[in-house]
């Protein structure tokens, strides 16, 4: 009598915990996915400029946004991706696409009116663009093939500074010194992405 509880409590455990597994599973098949797969743009940002000033790259949609109660999940997700990326040059691409989706997320935050948390964000978004650009100044000094990825640094890094440009001039006063520092990091990061491309 006492093993058959026992099994039917070690069943109801395994049902369970089956629907957390699949979520947890889908979760991460989703980003995976989303990574070879074209991802649908952000609205177009900025009134007065032409479409024909506009740097052309597409920036992924941010999905769940930082001041989402499930945002901490998503933050583990990308932390549980990035570490089993191992090969150089998916690494990088894969930390392009991170700060890609913060300069998203941090542009949408400002624009709603959550300048700090957009800030916050924005800043987090161009640590992982300057991670990309480190990424692939060790591929380069490794002479590993690189295919495309100094032409999308350069995309990327040049959209960004499009990007936060026009956010500088949303937000207040006291908070443009903030924006103007990381301003700097994705402009300096653009330089190394311009030197590493002559030594080519």
């Amino acid at each position: 009598m006492l093993n058959r509880v026992k099994s039917a409590f070690g069943g109801r455990k395994l049902i369970l915990s089956l629907p957390l597994s699949f979520f947890f599973l889908v979760f991460l098949t989703q980003v995976a996915f989303a990574q070879t797969t074209p991802t649908p743009t952000l609205p177009p940002t900025g009134g007065a400029t032409t479409a024909a000033a506009k740097v052309e790259y597409t920036l992924p949609y941010p999905g769940i946004l930082p001041d989402h109660v499930l945002y901490p999940l998503k933050m583990l997700r990308d932390k549980i991706l990035d570490f089993f990326i191992r090969e150089p040059v998916r690494k990088s691409e894969f930390s392009i696409l991170m700060a890609d989706k913060r300069l998203g997320a941090g542009k949408i935050l400002v624009d709603t009116g959550k300048i700090e948390l957009g800030l916050t964000t924005l800043s987090k978004g161009e640590k992982y663009l300057e991670k990309a650009v480190d990424q692939a100044t060790l591929v380069r000094q490794q002479g590993k093939p690189m295919g495309d990825l100094l032409d999308k640094l350069e995309r990327a890094s040049q959209k960004h500074l499009e990007v936060l440009e026009e956010v500088r001039q949303k937000v207040p006063e006291v908070a443009k010194p903030t924006l103007e520092k990381v301003i700097e990091t994705t402009q300096k990061g653009l330089e190394k992405v311009l030197e590493l491309k002559k030594r080519a």
